[in-house]
């Protein structure tokens, strides 16, 4: 046989009035701590993501001052190399070195020759393969 199961404690008037003494389970006690620490941490995860940030803004700065600086130089180089090509370009540099390094002379007459217009030539002589003339 099983024993009887415990009886609940009369309600009375008074004790209804009064209310029961019971605390919910698993209720936060504060729930202004808990806010307070979720606020603070997030704030905490905002401020290292911005300093990251930031200190990712700053590496890439410098990549880019350091790719100014390359550039600079390089147009730098770019004019002194085109100068220089002009000074070797020069005619009159041209001749000097023909006349003094590779042991040309100057002629004395110079003859200039005229083209003639292809309506005077005539038709092209056609030469084929394996044709003798």
């Amino acid at each position: 046989m099983t024993p009887p199961l415990p009886q609940a404690p009369e309600r009375t008037p008074e004790s209804v009035a009064a209310g029961p003494a019971l605390t919910p389970v698993g209720a936060p006690r504060h729930p202004l701590r808990l806010t307070t620490v979720v606020m603070a941490a997030l704030a905490l995860v905002v401020l290292f993501g911005l300093v990251g940030f930031q200190a990712l803004i700053v590496r890439n700065q410098s990549t880019l001052d350091g790719l100014d600086a390359e550039v600079v130089e390089a147009t730098r180089a770019n004019q002194r190399l085109r100068f220089q090509v002009a000074e070797l370009e020069a005619p009159e540099r041209i001749r000097q070195v023909a006349l003094h390094q590779l042991g040309m002379i100057e002629p004395e007459v110079v003859t200039y020759l005229r083209p003639i217009p292809a309506a005077e030539l005539g038709p092209a002589p056609r030469v084929g393969r394996g044709e003798s003339s």
